[in-house]
């Protein structure tokens, strides 16, 4: 059963971990965010929440009648609970070259709730697309008028990661509320530890959850195509997903897909993701899923074998995940740039 979650995130060909974070946190595409990301008006703001979601039929029961004033219900009658605040993400990720571990990343955000539009989720298969379209509007607004800074972001006070090879303080900047990234050159986990991340509380109440990313996955499946070659994927058929492991460690594969195309009044951003568990072995995308992606290059792909969960202080739903990209037998990391046929 996949975890409720939206990523959107390949690594460079370059190895290099990328980022948004910090008091700068301008981007132009979604790549240049984290993998629960994406780039809305130059700023990097959580995948999950505040844009619809195409879930089937809704549901006739109207619940409580009109006149019951004893709080917000759903629509069988039974109370919502707490009043949704936002989203947040905290990803941690290490990539390999030739077997050993060379860079680190460790990254956090939060959203308060609505701070997405023009959005529609679609699920089926154990795969859920985010498609997000904004309009291209030239309008003469005049000379810039200083509005003064931005309001603070919210956030969950330091995060403390502990548990792995090197524990980790995520601050967030006291002026904008913004976490700056932690890098580095060295391992946080070995594939034996579980990791605990816990949010000291601010904005976002406190919370605590652990995670324990799984090492030693080959890939399979897919195919990957040759260094600095685009890998081409038939939208009118399924993908399949296959791959190897060892220990029996639990887990998930997250194979992840996404294309911007921008026409001369629309940009549309989509964004796909699957969550498998480590111990099924293989998985597929299905091309009811894929045909969501526009057609054309350009887009991206990246298969993650990794650990996700999900804490819930009141009101927020943050997601947590911890992994690295999978390589084939050959060596080849399942990232890169790719062509949606």
């Amino acid at each position: 059963m996949p975890m409720p979650i939206r990523q959107a995130l390949v690594l460079g060909a370059t190895g290099l971990l990328a980022a948004c974070g910090g008091t700068d946190a301008e981007c132009a595409i979604d790549t240049d965010c984290n993998l629960f990301q994406r780039c809305e008006a130059h700023s990097c703001v959580p995948l999950g929440g505040g844009g619809d979601r195409d879930t089937g039929p809704a549901d006739t029961d109207s619940g409580t009648p009109p006149d019951d004033a004893g709080g917000p219900t759903d629509a069988g009658g039974m109370d919502a609970g707490p009043t949704e605040m936002g989203t947040g993400s905290i990803f941690m990720s290490q990539l390999r070259t030739g077997g050993m571990v060379v860079s680190y990343l460790a990254s956090a955000s939060f959203t308060p709730a609505g701070g997405r539009t023009g959005c529609t989720t679609t699920e089926g298969g154990g795969c859920s697309t985010t498609v997000c379209t904004t309009a291209i509007v030239a309008v003469d607004a005049g000379p810039p008028v200083d509005a003064g800074p931005p309001p603070a972001a919210p956030h969950a006070g330091a995060i403390q990661i502990t548990g792995g090879l090197l524990d980790l303080t995520l601050d967030p900047d006291v002026a904008t509320g913004l976490y700056p990234a932690a890098t580095g050159t060295t391992a946080l986990w070995s594939g034996t530890e579980i990791l605990t991340v816990g949010g000291a509380g601010d904005t976002v109440p406190p919370f605590s959850e652990t995670v324990a990313p799984p090492v030693s996955i080959t890939l399979t499946a897919p195919a990957l195509p040759a260094a600095a070659t685009p890998l081409s994927v038939d939208r009118a058929a399924d993908l399949a997903v296959g791959w190897t492991s060892v220990g029996g460690a639990p887990g998930s594969i997250i194979l992840l897909l996404s294309r911007t195309e921008v026409a001369a009044d629309m940009v549309t951003a989509a964004n796909l993701s699957c969550v498998y568990a480590l111990a099924d072995g293989a998985g597929t995308v299905p091309s009811a899923q894929l045909s969501l992606i526009p057609a054309g290059s350009g887009g991206s792909f990246a298969i993650y074998g990794g650990d996700t969960t999900t804490a819930a202080p009141a009101g927020w739903t943050v997601t947590i995940a911890a992994g690295e990209p999978v390589a084939d037998g050959a060596g080849t990391l399942g990232q890169g740039s790719a062509d949606f046929l």
